[in-house]
């Protein structure tokens, strides 16, 4: 999906793009548990133009990994979703106060 930033034939950049989503899709569909793979997909899915139609699971995704969040040990991934939260457009106020602490 990166590599498909840096294409500059539509066409090529679309294929490009799809092979990235299925193997991110495939992954989650493999380790459906795996937080930092739902969080790499939810940051793709924000930030995918609208049309592409590659922001289904976001709700979802992001439902899993708020619930999560408190019991995260790797510390890194706990600042970069913290981060995320703080920047995205996709949590409400609410859910930044709760997830910013």
């Amino acid at each position: 999906m990166i590599e498909a930033k840096h294409i500059h034939n539509p066409s090529s950049k679309l294929n490009y793009f799809d092979k990235g989503r299925n193997l991110l899709d495939n992954a989650i569909k493999n380790n459906p548990d795996n937080i930092e793979l739902k969080f790499l997909r939810i940051c793709v899915q924000a930030n995918t133009p609208f049309f592409l139609g590659y922001n289904k699971q976001i709700e979802t995704d992001k439902a899993f990994i708020l619930s999560k969040y408190s019991s995260i040990s790797d510390l890194d991934l706990k600042k970069r979703i913290k981060e995320f939260i703080n920047q995205s457009s996709i949590c409400t106020p609410q859910e930044k106060n709760i997830y910013l602490k």
